[in-house]
């Protein structure tokens, strides 16, 4: 587990400590529902272009993630989705749904039932919350687990996956250089070039970019002293880095809600 460096607005030793509980907890209940996606090559080697969650949509399974993940399909013959646990990586089904504008980079690709993991338990719509009360955001532990792609490889002769997934955790928002940013659709949460690990050693966050499509969690510890991880709600999917603020930026939730049931 990673935490930022410093840990914004945990003042206290104690703060810290419950907040990396949290985050333990929340690696744990994501795990199931967490996915990777890779480009994958003639010859059987692939790339990690990106992560999803596997989200049921009336009862089918689906892979939610940002369009540019699944815009990857146009470098590859094909993309293909692993759960990681060692399992080869699967064919994702096309035609895909996305939202190719910038402002709203969402995809959806529909996930063949027999081709699912045993352990995998995608979540639901009830796992979705609206994320429009900033404050409360910055109160709050946010979480974000996925697969940076320098972590993640898979080759032709492997039996799986060679993967290492990264939980992070840090505590309320952040900020945005972009001109495009736009706080009434997007998210922006904190993510520095440096933290430090569960032994307390320096290290450097690994290059964000395989994280596209992760969902952004709340963990609703600030509104709940009795906290159970289950009251936890994805509030975004990160789309994009900016690096001069050091940041991931995510769409709200409530512009994924529209997207799964557009009017």
């Amino acid at each position: 587990m990673i935490t930022p460096l410093p840990p914004q607005r945990l003042t206290t030793e104690e703060a810290k400590k419950e907040a990396e509980r949290i985050a333990h907890a929340m690696k744990r209940r994501t795990h199931a529902a967490l996915a990777a996606v890779f480009g994958v090559r003639a010859d059987g080697t692939g790339d990690l272009v990106g992560t999803g969650t596997y989200l049921a949509v009336d009862g089918k399974p689906y892979l939610l993630t940002a369009s540019h993940v699944l815009a990857e399909i146009t470098k590859y013959p094909m993309l293909a989705h692993n759960a990681g646990h060692g399992n080869r990586p699967a064919a994702l089904k096309t035609p895909f749904c996305v939202l190719p504008d910038k402002m709203y980079d969402l995809g959806l690709a529909q996930i063949d039932p027999a081709k699912l993991p045993e352990d995998i338990i995608p979540g639901d719509e009830t796992w979705l919350a609206p994320s429009s009360d900033d404050d409360a955001l910055e109160r709050d532990i946010v979480f974000i687990h996925g697969w940076p792609g320098e972590r993640s490889r898979f080759f032709a002769m492997a039996n799986g996956v060679n993967s290492e997934s990264l939980p992070y955790w840090t505590a309320g928002g952040g900020n945005s250089s972009y001109p495009w940013f736009d706080p009434s659709i997007h998210i922006a949460i904190d993510y520095p070039t440096e933290g430090v690990d569960e032994s307390g050693r320096s290290v450097r966050l690994p290059d964000p970019h395989g994280l596209s499509g992760s969902a952004i969690w709340k963990s609703n510890r600030s509104e709940n002293p009795n906290w159970f991880p289950e009251m936890a709600k994805i509030v975004g999917v990160a789309f994009a880095w900016d690096q001069p603020a050091k940041s991931l930026i995510a769409i709200r939730v409530e512009e994924v809600s529209k997207f799964l049931r557009p009017a």
